[in-house]
């Protein structure tokens, strides 16, 4: 990679620029201390590959709908929006997040939560306090002992009744074996004097069963999931700082910083093209990465050629950026009216100004 393409991993950028916006006032000395840590804290590095973004490495967002499918259980499968806190609910497990991961990376996770539920479940009960409910398409055989020419095998109807001789119809559906057993009979006394009669669930059809009272779902700890981004919300590149229409560009796989930057206008006359800054959404934190575009740069044309990745924010400075505080202020004047947008992960720059984790080193 050429020498002009430098990239910078900012721990602490945010934090620390936000600190000179929010003082005012601070002195040229304590100025030039700020710029002294910013430079330490910028570490160079070669700028991880500029492939261009494919649908696989496409981090879920606010908005977007997942169709989440189960082979093994299809009555979990759903179809979810993620909700305005990035997070989602299934079956069962309720909550998780969801924002800021790839569908690949979501399907693990749903895995591990349905497996802790199972472990719970078989970490508080008994086997024997498990019983099985007949469902809907069950096919039962009915037997009598002491009558067996009377011996039925029946299949479970979408009512959930099923026909028996003698008796006519038979709620059968969400009883257990046992339970239809103790009614057929009840039911069979006005024909027969000892009917003893026994259900056998010969072919099954859900994998639900009763535990003390409670509705569980047998195979939970080996769900293999499968997440599909059904829709997803406008993917958007946004641009802000010293050019002439800073705001939202619609993303597309071809956009590199210097063209998004050309869309809006250009830069206006002093910009810092070789300052120019591309802020990440990461997996937990924002990642700060700094480009040279400097015509003036000889080595310049490997940065051109770093291609966006949705949701990005390019900021062209005015003045040097390990001198100023002009980029999280311009972030700062831009989150009200992106708050609960694609781009809401900026706030989160603002909300962490005391930590020393607002923006993160990519490993």
């Amino acid at each position: 990679m050429k020498s002009a393409l430098r990239s910078y991993y900012v721990n602490y950028l945010g934090i620390a620029i936000l600190g000179t916006v929010l003082s005012g006032c601070a002195s040229k000395p304590e100025q030039a201390q700020f710029s002294r840590q910013i430079a330490q804290q910028m570490a160079a590095s070669a700028v991880p590959g500029d492939e261009k973004t494919e649908m696989s490495d496409y981090q879920i967002n606010v908005g977007d709908e997942l169709d989440i499918k189960f082979n093994e259980h299809d009555n979990l499968n759903a179809q979810v929006k993620v909700r305005p806190d990035g997070r989602i609910s299934l079956h069962l497990i309720g909550d998780l997040l969801a924002a800021g991961i790839t569908a690949h990376e979501l399907e693990p996770q749903i895995s591990q939560k349905y497996r802790e539920l199972n472990s719970s479940l078989n970490g508080l009960q008994s086997e024997s306090d498990k019983a099985y409910l007949i469902s809907v398409n069950d096919e039962l055989v009915v037997k009598f002992p002491y009558h067996d020419h009377m011996d039925q095998t029946v299949k479970v109807r979408p009512d959930g009744f099923i026909s028996l001789s003698l008796v006519n119809e038979v709620a059968a559906e969400h009883k257990t074996p046992e339970a239809l057993e103790a009614e057929l009979n009840r039911k069979y006394l006005k024909y027969l004097k000892n009917p003893t009669i026994t259900v056998v669930v010969k072919q099954f059809s859900s994998s639900w069963y009763e535990q003390n009272g409670e509705l569980v779902l047998a195979g939970l700890d080996n769900l293999s999931p499968t997440v599909i981004v059904k829709s997803f919300e406008s993917l958007e590149i946004f641009v802000a700082g010293n050019v002439e229409k800073p705001g939202i560009l619609g993303y597309r796989p071809t956009l590199t910083a210097l063209g998004a930057i050309i869309e809006s206008g250009g830069q206006k006359q002093g910009s810092q093209m070789g300052e120019v800054v591309v802020l990440r959404k990461g997996v937990k934190n924002p990642i700060a990465m700094k480009l040279n575009l400097d015509d003036d740069d000889n080595g310049s044309q490997a940065a051109r050629n770093v291609h966006l990745k949705p949701f990005d924010v390019v900021y062209v400075p005015k003045s040097a950026i390990n001198e100023a505080g002009d980029f999280v202020q311009e972030i700062g004047r831009i989150i009200p009216p992106l708050k609960n947008s694609s781009f809401s992960f900026l706030v989160d720059v603002l909300r962490n100004t005391t930590s020393q984790n607002a923006i993160t080193t990519q490993q």
